[in-house]
């Protein structure tokens, strides 16, 4: 049973972390590393190492639809930028409905090889 557990409780923190996608588009120089956490590749930004004020971020709560757009009144009239951040808001949202499916089935595979119990 503490298999199940432990099969229960990562997907509650995997269907937890699909409550937010954030769209990040920077222009200057930051710090970015790669580290891993539980065999994932998680991405960490330094804004000490060198503050960025030219962005544009989109972030899009998922639990109650709020949708926050935030764009750094340098770029506010750079067309090409906003274009190139909007497809990737687009991309993020694709890939986002496709790893909610999966997760679904994967969800229901295990209900069905574990059963009902606990």
């Amino acid at each position: 049973m503490a298999e199940e557990k432990g099969i229960r409780a990562t997907l509650e923190r995997v269907f937890g972390e699909l409550t937010e996608v954030k769209v990040v588009t920077a222009v200057g120089t930051m710090a970015i590393t790669l580290p891993e956490e539980n065999g994932r590749t998680k991405t960490r930004f330094d804004p000490d190492s060198a503050p960025i004020a030219d962005a544009i971020v989109t972030i899009f709560d998922l639990v109650d639809g709020d949708v926050t757009h935030v764009i750094s009144p340098a770029l506010k009239d750079d067309e090409s930028l906003r274009s190139f951040h909007a497809q990737q808001v687009e991309k993020s949202i694709a890939v986002l409905a496709e790893n909610i499916k999966a997760l679904v089935g994967l969800g229901k595979a295990i209900k069905d090889e574990f059963g009902s119990e606990g």
